[in-house]
C-alpha cells in the first residue's frame, strides 16, 4: 500500500537520532545559549565562558545575524523532512530564546539587577539540559515550560502531516514539505474568511 509506505518512510526520516542530527540539534541551542550569556566583560573573557563570549561579539556584531538565525531555525522546524530530534531542537532553541528575550527584562524591572545573574542562571540550565539530552539523542520534552511547549508544536505538525499523507491517493511522487504549506495556507485562508464574517 503506497500510503502505508509513505507514513513508514516518513517515520523513518523522524526516527533518525545518527550523529549528524544529534549535532545539528545541539547546534540549535547556539541561539538562546549567545542570547543570554552575560555581556562582554574582562572577568567573562577570561573565565570559562571565555570562547563562547568571544563567539556572542562576532554574532551580535554581524548584520542581521539574529533574524537569518531565526529564519534558519525556522526553516529546519518546519521542514518535514528533517528528522523529529532536529525540527524539535530548533523550534525548542527559538522557543527559549523568545522566554530568555521576555524573562530576562521582566525579571531586572522586578527584581533589579541583583535577579539577573539568577535568571540568566536558570536559563542557562534549560539550555544545558535541552543540550545534553540532544547529544544522547533524547528529545528534551520534559524540559520545564518551553520543553513542553515545543513538544505539542512538534506534536501537532507530525500529526499535520500524518494526515496529509493519508489523505493523499494516488501514486504520484509526495511532496511533504509542500503540501504542509498548502494546509497551512488553507488554514490560514479559513481564519481571514472567519474574521471577515464576524466583522460582519
Amino acid at each position: 500500500d503506497t500510503r502505508r509506505e509513505r507514513l513508514d518512510a516518513f517515520d523513518a526520516v523522524a526516527n533518525k537520532t545518527d550523529a549528524a542530527t544529534r549535532a545539528i540539534g545541539v547546534a540549535s541551542y547556539l541561539l538562546p545559549a549567545l542570547d543570554t550569556i552575560p555581556p562582554p566583560s574582562p572577568e567573562a573573557m577570561a573565565s570559562a565562558l571565555g570562547p563562547l563570549e568571544q563567539l556572542s561579539v562576532a554574532y551580535h556584531n554581524f548584520p542581521f545575524s539574529g533574524l537569518l538565525v531565526f529564519i534558519l531555525l525556522s526553516n529546519v522546524a518546519s521542514n518535514a523532512a528533517a528528522p523529529r530530534l532536529q525540527r524539535f531542537s530548533a523550534r525548542h532553541a527559538i522557543v527559549l530564546d523568545l522566554a530568555s528575550a521576555v524573562g530576562l527584562p521582566l525579571a531586572l524591572a522586578l527584581g533589579g539587577p541583583g535577579a539577573l545573574d539568577p535568571a540568566r542562571l536558570a536559563f542557562a540550565g534549560l539550555i544545558l539540559a535541552s543540550v545534553g539530552l540532544t547529544a544522547f539523542g533524547v528529545e528534551p520534552g520534559l524540559v520545564p515550560g518551553t520543553g513542553q511547549l515545543t513538544k505539542k508544536f512538534t506534536d501537532d505538525f507530525d500529526s499535520t502531516v500524518r494526515q496529509v499523507i493519508s489523505a493523499t491517493v494516488g501514486t504520484a511522487p509526495l511532496n511533504i514539505t509542500e503540501l504542509v504549506d498548502r494546509l497551512e495556507t488553507r488554514a490560514e485562508d479559513e481564519d481571514a474568511d472567519n474574521d471577515d464574517a464576524s466583522k460582519k
